[in-house]
């Protein structure tokens, strides 16, 4: 049995970074590539750092042609949700302003057309949601409306004032 020390434990680390260090060249080749490219080099850098991190990917069904003008909802378990639609899924998503921030993420999470909200002032809501509303026709806007990540067993409180309530309009 594997304690993640062995061998094998080496090879899953080795196989993970150098997922890592290819998406990272992708990434830069992507800020680089027009628009019209922009997507395909996305999707093969969300496949490798899946694939690095043994991670096989299984949709059911398909994901509608029109889904780049709807707001997706999901519930968010760890990073591996924003691999995984980001993949799937031609959109950008709702993030926490700080990610804005953080060093070379911020960067490439403006590039991909994240909207960046402030959790902390609420006074700030309904210019965010009009942003969301005004989101570009042709990409779709991703929302994780619990706010944090969880262990999935459960679907926590939504969080997000984002959120409207079915059939109704933000204020």
């Amino acid at each position: 049995m594997d304690d993640g020390h062995g061998a094998r434990g080496w090879l899953r680390r080795g196989r993970a970074a150098l997922a890592l260090g290819l998406m990272l060249v992708l990434a830069m080749a992507w800020i680089c590539v027009g628009e019209r490219r922009r997507r395909a080099v996305a999707l093969v850098a969300w496949r490798v750092l899946l694939a690095g991190f043994g991670i096989r990917l299984r949709c059911h069904g398909t994901v509608p042609d029109d889904a780049a003008r709807w707001l997706i909802v999901a519930n968010h378990v760890s990073w591996i949700d924003i691999a995984v639609l980001g993949g799937v899924i031609d959109g950008g998503f709702v993030a926490k302003d700080d990610v804005a921030r953080w060093p070379l993420i911020g960067g490439l999470a403006r590039r991909y057309g994240c909207l960046f909200v402030s959790r902390s002032r609420r006074a700030d809501v309904s210019a965010h949601a009009a942003r969301i509303e005004g989101w570009p026709g042709g990409q779709g806007l991703i929302l994780f409306p619990e706010g944090t990540t969880s262990d999935g067993g459960s679907v926590l409180p939504f969080r997000s004032s984002l959120f409207p309530a079915p059939g109704q309009r933000w204020a």
